[in-house]
């Protein structure tokens, strides 16, 4: 065993001599993108300015679109700094627990199983279930735990930390400052952070990289700048970098997603954060001329957001070809409920049928209630489940509509709700409905609620997620629920 860890000692002193090793007594085999990511990072010691010497720290960003491969390369990375440094404590971490028992807890006993079966015994038993552990040969552990018992870990001290999609979580910079502050385990030849995420926006961690390599560029001692650099490594890889996907994944993908969500979350590109958020609409290209409905060749739906006072009802017709077509609308301001519900039924009846679908929000009961009675032929959905209730994701099947990668807008708004008249007007909503920003000016991913262009917006919102989104139909979840 004490060959053992001298040969791990002397490994981690040579990372090119570490991946060669890993790769050959596992299964592992690095796609030609992914090498870099592996060899980048400090190993020897540095000296501290007040003298002390310290093991050299390396923070690693692997931006990924779906499919690209980067929990596979952090698995393999992970694995690699427990190896380098005997002795050490190492955790990995994920936004939800099903995500690290599912998708990254299962690199590492892989690898723990393949690096035994070669001879090279890393596990010291078996992992413990609930405690979320595993003792290692020549001394140390590894950890596995979410985000949100982050806070339980401030007294704990890591070699290695890997934070797997840490774009998907709330307040993502301050998960990773506090386990950053983790990474300080001195018994660890060197120490390593390393993040694997889609970008969402230049925002947060991506933002604290590109922050420091900037800095770093700006460097006058090349020997110096270079340190930095490798200090502070990231690299962008796109699910078209793969070439072990299944025939028909990305395309599929390509089916539904909008451009905007096909560049961020495939191409894995940086984009720069919208104030507006639906800046797709364009209504030169999403109003059209609708003269009027035919219920003997067309169906339509209610998509009714009661809201306090500023009720915003939407009627949304949905053609042959699949597209979804609001012809027609009602949101007057501080309107009595049983006027507008005498208002609702009174052009429901003009249109000669009753909606296929009304789309109520779930938080106002009696409105339900009122649907359900009033109509009885139709079909009363509402928001019930965590995913369909998720506005960010509502968001996105809206904007897949507005601009799918391929193919015409699937959907329209009818020419004469432009210029109705209406202070709250549904084509108004499309042109206004904004993110917050914070007291810095800085955009946040957060839809500003004012009481005149969201009530309109989370009535369309919820119409296409009911239609576009349901449980019983094909679906696609962004990274934000994995």
């Amino acid at each position: 065993m004490r060959d053992w860890r001298g040969l791990r000692t002397e490994l981690g002193r040579d990372r090119r001599a570490l991946v060669q090793f890993f790769c050959a007594v596992t299964s592992y085999r690095p796609l030609p993108h992914m090498v870099p990511g592996h060899l980048a990072g400090l190993t020897a010691p540095e000296i501290l300015p007040d003298g002390k010497v310290s093991s050299a720290k390396t923070n690693k960003l692997m931006l990924g679109g779906i499919g690209a491969g980067k929990t596979g390369w952090a698995g393999a990375e992970f694995t690699m700094g427990v190896i380098a440094n005997p002795g050490a404590w190492h955790l990995m971490a994920g936004p939800t627990h099903d995500q690290v028992d599912n998708v990254n807890l299962p690199h590492w006993l892989r690898y723990v199983e393949e690096l035994e079966q070669a001879g090279y015994p890393l596990g010291e038993g078996k992992w413990h279930k609930q405690a979320k552990m595993q003792k290692l040969v020549c001394g140390g552990r590894v950890f596995a735990r979410t985000y949100a018992k982050i806070g339980n870990l401030l007294g704990f001290e890591f070699a290695t930390v890997w934070t797997d999609e840490i774009e998907t979580v709330p307040r993502s910079l301050e998960v990773w400052d506090t386990l950053d502050g983790r990474v300080r385990d001195s018994r660890g030849q060197w120490r390593q952070i390393i993040g694997t995420t889609t970008p969402s926006g230049l925002r947060n961690v991506v933002a604290k990289f590109h922050t420091a390599r900037l800095q770093a560029h700006q460097l006058s001692d090349p020997e110096e700048r270079d340190r930095e650099l490798s200090r502070w490594f990231w690299a962008r890889h796109t699910g078209l970098d793969n070439p072990y996907l299944p025939a028909g994944y990305l395309p599929g993908l390509r089916k539904h997603y909008s451009t905007r969500r096909w560049r961020q979350e495939v191409m894995a590109e940086i984009l720069r954060p919208e104030s507006v958020i639906w800046a797709e609409f364009e209504e030169s290209r999403h109003c059209i001329h609708f003269g009027s409905f035919h219920p003997q060749t067309m169906e339509y739906d209610l998509a009714y957001d009661a809201g306090d006072q500023y009720p915003h009802v939407l009627w949304i017709a949905r053609d042959a070809m699949g597209r979804s077509i609001v012809f027609d609308e009602l949101c007057e301001d501080n309107v009595p409920t049983g006027k507008l519900h005498e208002e609702i039924v009174a052009r429901c009846e003009r249109l000669k049928r009753p909606p296929s679908i009304i789309v109520c929000d779930r938080a106002v009961k009696p409105e339900i209630r009122w649907a359900q009675y009033q109509f009885p032929r139709s079909h009363v959905l509402r928001m019930q489940s965590r995913l369909e209730q998720s506005v960010a994701e509502g968001i996105e099947v809206v904007r897949d509509q507005l601009d799918p990668v391929d193919g015409d807008a699937r959907l329209l708004f009818a020419k004469h709700l432009v210029d109705n008249g209406t202070r709250r007007g549904i084509v108004a909503c499309m042109s206004n409905y904004r993110y917050k920003t914070d007291m810095h000016g800085v955009i946040t991913p957060i839809p500003h609620k004012d009481n005149v262009f969201d009530h309109g917006a989370d009535a369309l919102r919820m119409h296409q997620v009911a239609v576009h989104a349901r449980h019983s139909q094909a679906y696609t979840l962004t990274r934000r629920h994995l």
